[in-house]
C-alpha cells in the first residue's frame, strides 16, 4: 500500500502543474477532486516535508508510519476537497470536503487535483 502512496507522490514538492490529467489547473478558492488513486495527504507542512523526504528516498516503512500516526492521510481518487491557498512550490492547501476525513485540512500537490468548476 505504502508503494502505491510513493509512487502517486512523485511529483510531491514540484513546482509544475503540467503532469494534471485535465488541462484545467486548480486555483485558490476552487472546489476539486483528488485525480490519483490512493493519494495521501499530509496534515501539517512540517509533515509534507518529512513526507517528501521519504517519498524522494523511496522510504516506504517511514511513509506507512507516518500514516499509522496519522500525519499523512491515505484518500481515495475523486475524493472532494476546497483548494484553500496555493503555494509557488506546487503545494495546495486544502479542506477535504467527502470521505472519512471530511472536514480535515492538509497539503497536497496541487497537480494531483483537477477542479470541478
Amino acid at each position: 500500500m505504502a508503494t502505491a502512496m510513493i509512487l502517486s507522490l512523485a511529483g510531491c514538492g514540484s513546482s509544475s502543474t503540467t503532469s494534471n490529467t485535465s488541462t484545467q489547473h486548480v486555483e485558490a478558492g476552487d472546489n476539486a477532486v483528488v485525480n490519483t488513486a490512493d493519494d495521501v495527504v499530509a496534515t501539517t507542512q512540517d509533515a509534507l516535508k518529512e513526507l517528501q523526504n521519504y517519498v524522494s528516498t523511496n522510504n516506504t516503512q517511514h511513509v506507512q508510519d507516518m500514516v499509522n500516526k496519522g500525519e499523512v492521510l491515505q484518500i481515495p481518487a475523486q475524493t472532494k476537497v476546497y483548494v484553500e491557498d496555493l503555494s509557488f512550490s506546487g503545494v495546495a492547501h486544502i479542506r477535504i470536503d467527502s470521505g472519512a476525513y471530511q472536514g480535515q485540512e492538509g497539503y497536497i500537490p496541487y497537480e494531483q487535483l483537477t477542479p470541478t468548476k
